[in-house]
């Protein structure tokens, strides 16, 4: 694996398997076109892995999409669904450079939305919009285009979960916009419609989320997690905050025997 993939992370729990297969494909220079020509995906599971023909930076995945963005910051997609770019059937395997958008510096796919950040912090969202996760202020369920994600900046980092937005701030503050099933965000089973900012958690320099539990890394190397599901915390539940008849655990140290500089 050549030494510009070792800057590829990895997605939400439900994409991560899928994001944990596609970087066992090679990444070599060779082109899948012959095999696989455009728009034409195979509707049979696949032998052997096709060959990704560009060699990205950082990748992510939704249930039916890949992005990739380059060490020049273009972005490419290949997939099925949110490509950017017309194709004869909707499907296309092969990663094709997304002409107009420049400057990317991470992405992040959720089960139906992507997530893009580019250099200048502005956060733009694409794909599924149930509960305005990417556009609060449109009712309608699915975004076309990327748009750009206002009431929010000096983002440095982004994350998509499953009906959820999460973004990381350049003062480690951590705000989300969120259809918040359950409540698992803040205990209150109510969507988030505008950038909210997650409670208890400062100075994050890494933040994930894994269904209803959300992990955070601070820069003390202090791994803290928030949620509803108690058995994904990770730390001995002593605090828990009930309304409407929802569990809900705020964010809380988990106890480790090292300092931690990173998690999966």
């Amino acid at each position: 694996m050549s030494n510009s993939m070792k800057d590829v992370f990895y997605q939400t729990l439900p994409t991560r398997a899928l994001s944990a297969l596609f970087l066992c494909l090679s990444v070599a220079l060779t082109a899948c076109n012959d095999k696989y020509p455009k728009a034409n995906m195979p509707d049979t599971p696949l032998e052997q892995p096709l060959e990704i023909i560009i060699e990205p930076k950082k990748v992510a995945m939704t249930a039916t999409t890949a992005v990739g963005i380059k060490d020049d910051g273009t972005l490419w997609t290949w997939g099925t669904d949110y490509l950017l770019r017309k194709t004869k059937t909707g499907q296309d395997p092969t990663p094709t450079k997304i002409e107009g958008i420049t400057d990317v510096v991470a992405v992040s796919g959720g089960i139906g939305h992507i997530l893009m950040l580019k250099k200048d912090g502005s956060v733009w969202g694409w794909g599924s919009n149930y509960d305005g996760y990417v556009d609060p202020n449109d009712d309608s369920n699915f975004i076309d285009e990327p748009r750009k994600i206002e009431g929010v900046g000096e983002v440095v980092d982004v994350v998509a979960g499953i009906g959820d937005s999460f973004f990381l701030t350049k003062q480690g503050e951590v705000y989300t916009i969120s259809e918040n099933e359950k409540g698992w965000i803040n205990g209150v089973n109510q969507p988030n419609k505008v950038p909210t900012k997650i409670p208890n958690l400062t100075n994050i320099v890494r933040f994930g989320s894994l269904g209803n539990v959300s992990v955070a890394l601070n820069s003390q190397g202090e791994i803290y997690t928030t949620g509803v599901d108690w058995q994904g915390l990770g730390r001995e539940v002593v605090e828990r905050h009930d309304h409407d008849e929802i569990a809900f655990y705020p964010a809380n140290k988990v106890e480790l025997p090292h300092k931690a500089v990173d998690f999966l």
